[in-house]
């Protein structure tokens, strides 16, 4: 897992897209993914460690507004893992847990230019909010799709 945290945060459109530190050692990757620990989930293929799923505090809604019980989800895959779904999967693998700690709903926010990222969320039922203008502090600042997910369907 260090080392996928640490081959991943090596590239820049990736960290560019999600809240992963850039060029993190084997050490602070371990100590970002424990500081995570009991929110954060990896993603297996083959028994190979190929994907972050997260649930946090929402950071920006972009104008939106999300309903009691919303999470953002923070979610990326290694080049090698995309296109399968594995994203959309994993939630309904975890729909019952966050359902169970109240968690309703999962915020999903993309750039306006992240077509597989938008089809995914399409693909698994989400409703979009729209495009709204994504700040937060410390982060590149752009042009964003807002999707919400509800859990309880």
């Amino acid at each position: 897992v260090i080392s996928m945290l640490t081959e991943a945060n090596f590239d820049s459109l990736l960290v560019d897209a999600t809240y992963l530190p850039e060029k993190m050692s084997a050490e602070e990757a371990r100590e970002w993914a424990s500081e995570r620990a009991g929110r954060a989930y990896v993603m297996f293929l083959d028994d190979v460690p190929v994907g972050w799923y997260e649930t946090v505090p929402i950071h920006s809604t972009c104008g939106f507004e999300t309903p009691e019980g919303t999470l953002e989800r923070e979610v990326w895959l290694v080049g090698a893992a995309r296109g399968m779904r594995l994203i959309n999967k994993t939630t309904e693998l975890l729909r019952h847990d966050f359902l169970e700690s109240g968690v309703t709903h999962l915020l999903g926010v993309t750039w306006d230019s992240n077509v597989s990222a938008k089809q995914a969320l399409l693909n698994s039922g989400a409703t979009r909010l729209g495009l709204g203008l994504w700040e937060y502090a410390g982060y590149t600042s752009g042009w964003c799709e807002v999707w919400l997910i509800d859990l309880r369907d």
